[in-house]
């Protein structure tokens, strides 16, 4: 007689929402990427599941009903109650609208706990706030790990919320390079969108969401010259996406903006792009634009969280600080640069996913979330699942 094997452990991220974002596609590489002995469910706090789609089709992902949000307390019992009839065998949580459920782990019993921050929302984007530092000390104090993906987080964990040195890790976001190919103009989607073979392309991918600012952006395309005859294509969607529409379409070559919505995959847009532009006023580790340097692309960007560590040396003087008076002339005299001169595209280009190849890989990734997530499940656990 065969026995059945038992299942392998469980992983159960807690996300404040599932919506499509830099975190959530993560998460979906890394379930993709980790032994698939590790089962996982996902628990969105406010119920969106968009960024299901990008979940790997391989993998059975279960995503479980959240309880009503009735304050933090009766929020906090709800969940204590969901964990302790699932015992996962490892929480993930992800940012700060997840402390409830770190709370909760403690209260069900003290569950195995992996604690991951990306960054802050627009309130705490001139400086952490103090009580929010206090909570998460205390809430986030049975983490095994606190997970980073930039050096500015790593500074604030360690210096304003007070992490133990051990506890906090640097995982640097990752790409599989193999999968991005050199910008090559992507002829079929230009004529798909209406665009010329040889006119220029400034391109973003991401959420059209406040702190994202692609208002400015449409401020940058709108300042170019009018002789380039470039196109503006943001990929994403979002809160913001009708008010960019209007003001795009009103603004200055207005005819040459194109808003494509939300795509699974992205990688063809890359391709399409001659110039990659980010604009946010707040970020830490963009996985948009390590992707698009992996795809061979120059890129212009705001200062922010680890961006100038991330471009190499030859981007420096493409980078503004998001305040300036004068970001968007800058980044549009930048652009102009770049859209107008095809060599220092390519020079460029080839610098950054020299970069990617370097530092951002997927691998590299993956296997410190398997070292991580294995500590917190203990030897025995961590066999089971396949993590080294």
């Amino acid at each position: 007689m065969v026995r059945a094997m038992a299942p392998g452990p469980l992983a159960l991220h807690v996300f404040p929402s599932f919506e499509t974002g830099g975190a959530q596609l993560r998460t979906a590489r890394v379930i993709g990427g980790l032994d698939a002995r590790l089962r996982h469910a996902i628990l969105p706090l406010d119920g969106c599941t968009d960024a299901r789609q990008f979940l790997p089709a391989e993998r059975e992902v279960e995503f479980i009903e959240p309880p009503t949000r009735a304050g933090t307390v009766a929020t906090a019992r709800a969940l204590v109650s969901l964990l302790r009839a699932r015992r996962p065998d490892l929480l993930c949580t992800y940012n700060w609208g997840s402390t409830d459920a770190a709370i909760a782990g403690q209260l069900a019993g003290g569950l195995p706990h992996v604690h991951h921050e990306d960054g802050f929302g627009r309130e705490e984007l001139a400086r952490p706030l103090r009580r929010r530092s206090i909570w998460r000390r205390i809430v986030l104090s049975s983490a095994s790990a606190l997970i980073v993906p930039s050096r500015r987080l790593e500074q604030v964990a360690l210096e304003n919320w007070r992490f133990p040195r051990r506890r906090v890790q640097l995982v640097p976001n990752g790409v599989d390079l193999p999968n991005y190919h050199p910008a090559d103009g992507n002829p079929a989607l230009r004529r798909e969108l209406g665009i010329g073979r040889d006119a220029p392309v400034l391109g973003s991918v991401g959420g059209l969401r406040p702190e994202k600012n692609f208002g400015r952006l449409v401020e940058v395309f709108a300042s170019l010259p009018p002789e380039l005859g470039a196109h503006l294509v943001l990929v994403g969607d979002g809160v913001e996406r009708e008010v960019l529409e209007t003001r795009a379409r009103r603004g200055p070559g207005g005819d040459r903006c194109h808003f494509v919505g939300l795509v699974r995959d992205p990688r063809p847009y890359y391709s399409l792009f001659d110039l990659f532009a980010l604009t946010s006023d707040t970020e830490q580790m963009p996985l948009a634009l390590v992707e698009a340097m992996a795809s061979s692309l120059p890129a212009i960007a705001s200062d922010v969280g680890d961006v100038r560590a991330i471009l190499p040396p030859g981007s420096q003087e493409r980078i503004v600080a998001p305040t300036a008076p004068d970001a968007v002339e800058r980044l549009a005299a930048a652009a102009a640069t770049l859209l107008g001169s095809p060599q220092m595209r390519r020079a460029q280009g080839a610098e950054n996913r020299a970069r990617v190849e370097e530092r951002y890989s997927l691998a590299g990734m993956l296997k410190r979330y398997s070292e991580l997530y294995g500590a917190a499940l203990g030897p025995v656990k961590a066999a089971a699942a396949g993590l080294r």
